[in-house]
């Protein structure tokens, strides 16, 4: 008798963790009064109806196309800023690995080009430009993150960026890249050009 209401229990509650997975009666749940039944043919419970309707939430499609505006300090894709030292175009391009942090400077038909990858405090942390200054036939850029939203993920991001610097004059000498975080600057790229 032991075993049969063993057997029994173990059956109920293996039907009810595995409740919305199979059919609605579960494996060896006996008859309509809890009886023992070795009949293998389903009862009205032991059979499932699909559901495979559709809600209008199910064919709701994304949109991958960022918002292209020239106002800093916003979610967009791209931001152009005039400086003193000219024309910065700059474009969050997504994620990158950690490892991957500092930047790299270049140039392109006379323009300045760089890339990088700055570390944000939250899930809502993208890059920004905070400053390009033009002193002595030297090109400093600093890019700083911005909160984009107010309720963040608290964990750490990496995000990559490309800029694009038009000088009014020659290109400079030299060029430094810094990235800024809670006030303090580091330099993470310098290149003669």
């Amino acid at each position: 008798m032991w075993n049969v209401r063993r057997r029994t229990f173990l059956a109920a509650v293996a039907a009810s963790a595995a409740a919305g997975c199979t059919s609605s009666g579960g494996v060896g749940a006996g008859g309509p009064d809890g009886s023992e039944t070795d009949d293998a043919s389903p009862t009205a419970t032991d059979t499932a109806t699909p559901t495979d309707t559709a809600t209008a939430t199910d064919t709701a499609t994304p949109t991958d196309t960022p918002t292209t505006t020239d106002t800093p300090g916003t979610d967009s894709a791209v931001s152009t800023v005039e400086t003193d030292a000219g024309r910065v175009t700059l474009e969050r391009t997504g994620d990158c690995a950690p490892g991957d942090t500092g930047a790299s400077v270049a140039t392109d038909d006379g323009v300045v080009v760089l890339e990088g990858c700055i570390e944000g405090a939250t899930g809502c942390s993208q890059p920004e430009l905070q400053s390009a200054e033009l002193t002595d036939d030297r090109l400093v850029v600093t890019v700083g993150t911005v909160e984009t939203s107010e309720i963040c993920t608290q964990q750490l991001v990496y995000r990559s960026y490309a800029a694009r610097v038009v000088t009014d004059g020659d290109l400079p000498a030299t060029v430094e890249v810094r990235h800024a975080d809670d006030g303090e600057t580091t330099t993470v790229a310098e290149a003669t050009v």
